[in-house]
């Protein structure tokens, strides 16, 4: 280095220096057409929130916030609680959003066709292709190939716990130990890669896993999911599902369950409020039309956050502003199923109370999007299905329209003030904010976060 710059440098300040070092980061990124990896926050492509997308499955966008591009998301549980099930609910909805969405799926398990497929109405089987290795190896290149050339929207492994390296093919007498520390050998670096490239191309990544169990050292059972280390720490969330057997529907013959709830557990969050628990329904029936049930989901949510109220006799608010009451929560879910157009406002409010602010209100046009494509999915699956049986009665003019919400009148403010209207003095807990507060608060932490962009 010349003398003078050496005199020049000094000049710079501590921060100066930083600056500097992040302007020739961006530059070789730019050269090379590799992501920077040194920014301030906000200068990286996934730091806004317009990564993220909701799926309409009430119980992942309230847990979750939905699904963020460029984060490795894992769902995990025992075996049949739904998995599969949910992960595919997840494809379809995303899909109502981002109709070119491609998807790999790899089913290592082999269970995947078109039995299953038929258990999702809205979902566009076109766009999913299907890999079926089973030797890992095979599987982490096939996941570098396709990350690296941006090949995907989506990457799905289904499950990890069915791979097997080609170290434990051969040798037949290893342990479950040594098979684990042979398949981390392989995963660990290859993850990295794909971590990389998921990040670069902005791809929703998720992995499904099993539960392992097995005792430790001082013989003490353990549960806890497969994959070591690299599993461990590289999802940004982790969501486990519980099946709870007295919140499900079962055949009065076999007991079977036709409708069943599973619990989901937040264990990891770096993407929303971590640690949160909510809940859904997974249609076991391929005659409920839809694998999750949106409209039981839906009374549990609305009712939860006071859209729908009362005990026994249940009243709540249509979009015309008329007070409708029925009694029982099955019969809410009949007018919802005889009135999508209802559903639909019912679900808008339940999100306005229900989802974090700062993602509903950066968000808001995306939410309005996800429930209008909804509502038109729901709407063309019931009008298909009512021809078929040949019950064309339950059909009524606005099953043949679209709904769209008057975007002058829901904005993200008017409706937080709609669903947290300003109360009298007198009736108002000291905690409580009403719809104007909360815009403001809200709308001033997201303008005064500090943004650094490129």
């Amino acid at each position: 280095m010349a003398k003078k710059d050496i005199i020049e440098d000094k000049k710079l300040s501590k921060f100066e220096k930083m600056l500097q070092m992040v302007e020739d980061e961006k530059k070789l990124a730019r050269k090379s057409g590799e992501p920077n990896l040194i920014a301030r926050p906000g200068g990286f492509f996934d730091s806004g929130r317009e990564a993220y997308y909701f799926t309409g499955i009430m119980a992942i966008d309230f847990n979750i916030c939905g699904r963020k591009k460029g984060v490795v998301n894992t769902i995990w549980g025992e075996n049949q609680f739904g998995k599969s099930t949910l992960e595919f609910a997840i494809i379809e909805g995303l899909q109502l959003t981002i109709p070119d969405l491609v998807t790999a799926y790899f089913d290592t398990e082999q269970t995947i066709d078109d039995v299953f497929l038929d258990r999702f109405p809205y979902l566009d089987k076109s766009k999913i292709f299907l890999f079926r290795f089973t030797q890992l190896e095979a599987i982490m290149d096939k996941m570098r190939e396709l990350t690296a050339e941006k090949m995907v929207d989506l990457l799905v492994w289904d499950s990890y716990d069915s791979s097997v390296s080609k170290t434990s093919m051969e040798k037949s007498y290893e342990n479950d130990n040594q098979q684990t520390m042979s398949k981390v050998s392989i995963l660990a670096p290859a993850m990295n890669e794909i971590q990389g490239n998921i990040k670069k191309h902005g791809i929703f990544f998720d992995i499904l896993q099993q539960v392992r169990q097995g005792f430790n050292s001082r013989f003490q059972a353990y549960t806890k999911r497969a994959g070591g280390n690299t599993l461990l720490h590289a999802p940004s969330t982790v969501l486990k599902l519980s099946y709870i057997q007295e919140n499900s529907e079962l055949d009065k013959d076999t007991n079977k369950p036709i409708i069943r709830y599973v619990k989901i557990v937040n264990e990891k969050s770096k993407v929303s409020k971590p640690y949160k628990v909510t809940g859904t329904y997974i249609n076991t029936d391929v005659e409920k039309g839809g694998a999750i049930d949106k409209f039981k989901e839906l009374v549990d949510f609305a009712i939860l956050n006071n859209v729908i109220q009362g005990k026994g006799w249940y009243s709540f608010i249509n979009s015309d502003g008329e007070l409708v009451k029925v009694q029982g929560k099955e019969k809410i879910v009949t007018a919802l199923k005889n009135d999508i157009d209802l559903f639909t406002f019912i679900k808008f409010q339940t999100y306005i109370r229900g989802l974090q602010h700062d993602m509903l209100i950066s968000r808001f046009d995306h939410l309005l999007d996800l429930l209008e494509a909804e509502n038109k999915a729901i709407k063309k699956h019931k009008v298909k299905r009512m021809k078929l049986i040949e019950r064309e009665d339950r059909l009524n003019p606005n099953d043949f329209t679209d709904y769209k919400f008057d975007r002058t009148k829901y904005t993200a403010e008017s409706s937080l003030l709609m669903m947290f209207p300003i109360e009298p003095d007198f009736e108002v807990d000291e905690d409580y904010k009403n719809g104007e507060q909360i815009y403001k608060i809200t709308k001033d932490y997201l303008d005064n976060t500090d943004k650094f962009e490129d």
